[in-house]
């Protein structure tokens, strides 16, 4: 810089290193957080209100946190107090009052506001850990199941014990009221990791014992008729059982030869691809990753939706079964329920959480995914920054779109020109990718093992990873980085990110790539690999330039 001073102007020109030494670059010392990605859920038990579908309540580390769909903002945090957990908690219909059960012994309600909560009271429960939790319809009772193998019900308002009903053959897992239809009888149905199911009615104290799956049963739903007159249950013996709920006989045994954690019932307005309308649908999801949509009469597959979008090569499966416990891979569905629609005008969602806590969301009606959260990125390995894109384009994926909607797309055109995304490597074969403006995320998936380094080309048209599975993969930054789309016919639209799609696999490398660089000039397009297997890579990636057709 000295040498070539005389060619400066004079107002850049240094005389000497003194004045070198004094120049100070005018950096910011102080920075506010504009925007938080945390984490809102780490496994366990999570809801949503049946009545208010604002609100997502997740365990999160010992706590319950609670927050907004619309955005993905962690809105506050539910704590136990030093030196104790929450085991489980329970949410009322119209979610204003929230139940928890702590390490403690302790039961806790809570009354929910939308910028926080209050104690209302707490009150002993079992002499052992809740670990199940379910409040009736009107909000009034919560039925609690223990490790002490009994189950108890509560009187909220005032915390005293309305029901006990000991004797369950193993830990109560789970707990579930009975929907009222038009029968007078009001029943809680619990699970233990026996097998056993158990039917008790609260006004006769009267307790049935269904003792025919043969492993734990994981859930039970109801036929949405008049009286509800079937009840459906799945569980890890691979079956689905249908019973009748007049004296609760078993009417069928059905094997689906997939270990099943969740089963609901759809609306009898859901129709599917070639469905009938005088048919009735259930949802299953489990081990396999798909949601699963099944006629009643005989359990056949209706229509799957895959939750992997990237299907690696299948190593030799490793379910070992120990004492009734499954190692389940990442994309296995540990929870599915119903939940009314986030948008405005759609008619409900279908919601998975799945054993990586990425909690998905998919309209009833097209069964396309509307949102993904991930819960919990645990360790974050690298993050890169795609900057505006100012030649994105704007495209919409309803065929049958009229001009309104051509308008409001336009009304939206310089809000998607600006639109930026986050790219993050975490303890995960996917890469996290997040919306800037509203934390929506997508996963990019393709990797066999954890992703370790992200890079992004100076042209910024290229994503490149490198991973544990010893390949680099490069991924084309979509041109419409952003579309408006609709997930049903009557649902408004909604702003989403289009994902990268994987252009080009480098392999070559014998262990885990660690670092990854790009070269600086955009003219030269090439990329270096650093690995543990001591080599360092150097890449061309013109060809894929022009390509367009990916690998």
């Amino acid at each position: 810089l000295l040498g070539s001073a005389s060619s400066l102007p004079d107002s850049f020109r240094i005389d000497s290193p003194c004045d070198l030494r004094r120049m100070k670059p005018h950096f910011s010392r102080t920075f506010r957080v504009d925007k938080h990605i945390e984490a809102c859920y780490t496994g366990g038990k999570v809801c949503i209100a049946e009545k208010d579908a604002s609100r997502l309540f997740g365990w999160c580390n010992g706590d319950v946190a609670v927050s907004d769909l619309k955005t993905g903002r962690v809105l506050f945090t539910v704590t136990a107090g030093e030196d104790d957990n929450f085991t489980t908690f329970g949410v009322d219909s119209e979610g204003k009052v929230l139940v928890t059960a702590g390490q403690s012994q302790l039961l806790t309600s809570w009354e929910l506001t939308d910028s926080g909560f209050r104690k209302l009271l707490s009150w002993k429960g079992h002499n052992l850990p809740v670990l199940a939790m379910a409040l009736d319809p009107t909000g009034t009772l919560v039925a609690t199941g223990s490790t002490d193998r009994s189950v108890r019900v509560w009187d909220i308002t005032k915390g005293h014990c309305t029901h006990r009903f000991p004797g369950s053959s193993g830990i109560v897992s789970w707990l579930t009221f009975r929907p009222q239809f038009s029968s007078r009888r009001m029943e809680l149905i619990s699970g233990s990791d026996g097998g056993e199911i158990r039917v008790m009615e609260l006004h006769s104290r009267k307790i049935r014992s269904l003792k025919d799956h043969i492993q734990t049963a994981t859930a039970v739903c109801f036929s949405l008729d008049d009286s509800g007159k079937y009840m459906y249950s799945v569980g890890r013996d691979r079956v689905i059982n249908i019973w009748s709920t007049e004296g609760y006989t078993l009417v069928k045994t059905i094997p689906v030869y997939e270990v099943l954690e969740g089963i609901i019932c759809l609306p009898p307005s859901v129709l599917f691809k070639g469905s009938s309308v005088e048919k009735r649908y259930v949802a299953t999801g489990g081990e396999s990753g798909c949601i699963v949509i099944r006629d009643v009469e005989n359990m056949k597959k209706v229509y799957e939706v895959n939750l992997r979008r990237y299907k690696a090569e299948e190593k030799e499966k490793k379910e070992e079964e120990t004492n009734g416990s499954i190692e389940r891979a990442s994309h296995h569905i540990l929870h599915l329920f119903l939940a009314p629609d986030i948008g405005q005008g759609g008619s409900g969602q279908i919601v998975s959480a799945s054993h990586e806590h990425n909690i998905r969301f998919h309209d009833i009606l097209g069964l396309q995914e509307s949102r993904l959260i991930v819960g919990h990125n645990d360790e974050v390995l690298d993050i890169v920054w795609a900057p505006e894109d100012q030649e994105s384009a704007i495209e919409s994926k309803d065929e049958e779109g009229d001009m309104e909607e051509e308008d409001e797309i336009r009304k939206n055109e310089k809000k998607i020109l600006k639109s930026r995304a986050i790219f993050a490597a975490t303890n995960s074969p996917a890469i996290r990718m997040y919306d800037a403006e509203n934390l929506n995320s997508t996963l990019l998936e393709g990797h066999e093992d954890t992703v370790l380094t992200l890079a992004i080309t100076p042209d910024k048209r290229f994503l490149i990873s490198g991973s544990k599975d010893c390949s680099v993969r490069v991924w084309e930054l979509a041109p419409r980085s952003v579309e408006m789309k609709k997930t049903n016919p009557t649902a408004g639209l909604r702003r989403t990110l289009c994902p990268p799609r994987c252009v080009g696999i480098l392999s070559g490398h014998t262990k885990a790539i660690g670092a990854i660089a790009c070269s600086n000039l955009t003219r030269n397009t090439w990329i270096l690999s650093a690995s543990r297997d001591t080599t360092l890579k150097k890449w061309e990636y013109s060809t894929l330039i022009h390509s367009r057709k990916g690998v």
